[in-house]
């Protein structure tokens, strides 16, 4: 059999699929579709780039294809169609003002009657589609909540001087540093004498954000839960600051400083852009800010067995009273008998989460009871202040802090009954 006759049959019998469509051609092709007319006729070509066919021979020449295909060619562009609205929806063009986002929310609606049109008597994709619009209005305003949440929090966050030297840093040309450590898109900042100071984590580049650097499969919604169940996609740097307050408040003295703040660079990542590539714009980033600490390396077994009892336990309480889902030596850092708990995005959760592990409770310090001192504070816990210190200026939902006030009173109940953190898995928070 030729090699024709194989693509013949290939195209023939080959469905097009969301691999093979490319989103970085989204712009353009949304673009073809506004200027369309009633009569003007698309088609598209392997990686599902939409043009229109401008002169009746290429219409022509589409329409003989078209039928020695038996309507393959127009099946592309009805799924490219498809392709475009659905990455339309999955906000790969999200923006990060709200305002903005607000318009485009609204556009984004009007277009789906054009697209509805161009898909004609196809019914199943029609109901795809206006499935697809209720599922995006409902997620684009969560999305617009999340976002608008971000925006309040930084324009709340007051001068700090590491916030300034890092902006110092930018001003000379010192370029952000992209860590290459884990998922989600973090970056070291550094001042004018190009010294590192801090890291600097944007809630739109999260595992499963919309900017996520690690690549197309990484990246979704914000408001999402695709990583745990009680925290949504962007929460994040709310939850890092969160994490200092609570540290700050209680005097444990085991988390960083951690600030909101805002950079413009064009090494931040955009999911339009190429992370290699050699133009790429300057991007406004919201986030968190966190201290960078010298001297700690990640914690392994050997070097948690060597931490003081009482520091041991601080870091206990700590984790119990946020609700800390994902700690793992990678981020418990040690030096010297002294941690630095980090990477605190997965805390606060919102909706009930079963416990049923804790990374510490292996450990030797795990068998003692709570000291004197953390008993005294969690029977006279400053629940209502701490909780309004976290709601006002970390944004911390009520549906979060109450499950951290139960998380508390199992603390204190198992206390009383003498269990130890050895044992808290067994035990219920």
């Amino acid at each position: 059999m030729s090699s024709f006759v194989k693509n013949w049959f290939y195209f023939l019998l080959h469905r097009y699929s969301a691999q093979e469509f490319d989103v970085r051609f989204v712009k353009e092709s949304v673009k073809v579709i506004a200027s369309l007319q009633i009569t003007d006729k698309i088609a598209c070509n392997r990686v599902g780039r939409l043009f229109i066919l401008k002169t009746k021979w290429q219409k022509f020449l589409f329409w003989i294809k078209d039928i020695s295909l038996f309507g393959a060619l127009s099946s592309r562009v009805q799924w490219s169609l498809f392709y475009t609205f659905s990455t339309l929806l999955l906000e790969y063009n999200n923006p990060l003002s709200p305002h903005r986002l607000k318009e485009v929310i609204d556009r984004k609606a009007a277009l789906t009657a054009t697209l509805l049109n161009r898909l004609g008597a196809r019914v199943r994709m029609r109901q795809e589609i206006e499935e697809s619009l209720n599922y995006f209005l409902r997620n684009s305003y969560l999305q617009l909540r999340v976002i608008t949440k971000m925006h309040q929090a930084v324009h709340r966050q007051k001068k700090s001087a590491i916030i300034d030297a890092c902006h110092e840093g930018l001003a000379k040309g010192v370029v952000p540093i992209l860590n290459m450590r884990g998922f989600s898109g973090s970056y070291w900042m550094r001042g004018a004498d190009r010294e590192i100071l801090a890291l600097f984590k944007p809630f739109d580049e999260e595992l499963k954000g919309p900017n996520c650097p690690a690549g197309q499969k990484f990246c979704g919604l914000l408001g999402q839960r695709p990583v745990r169940s009680g925290v949504r996609v962007g929460q994040g740097p709310l939850h890092e600051v969160a994490a200092y307050c609570v540290d700050e408040f209680l005097g444990l003295s085991i988390v960083p400083k951690t600030y909101f703040a805002s950079f413009s660079h064009s090494t931040f990542f955009s999911a339009h852009e190429q992370l290699g590539a050699g133009k790429r714009g300057v991007k406004t980033k919201l986030g968190s800010l966190q201290e960078f600490v010298g001297g700690f390396v990640g914690a392994n077994h050997a070097h948690v067995e060597q931490i003081p009892l009482d520091e041991f336990q601080r870091l206990v309480l700590f984790d119990v009273l946020v609700g800390n889902l994902d700690r793992n030596p990678g981020n418990l850092l040690i030096c010297d008998q002294k941690i630095a708990a980090i990477d605190h995005g997965l805390i606060f959760p919102d909706l009930p989460c079963k416990f049923e592990y804790w990374f510490w409770e292996v450990f030797p310090q795990a068998k003692e009871p709570l000291s004197e001192e953390i008993l005294y504070l969690i029977n006279n816990f400053p629940f209502e202040a701490l909780a309004n210190r976290l709601h006002k200026r970390c944004l911390i939902g009520h549906r979060a802090l109450t499950l951290m006030q139960e998380r508390l009173a199992s603390l204190v109940s198992a206390s009383a009954q003498g269990v130890v953190p050895a044992d808290y898995r067994a035990f219920k928070f």
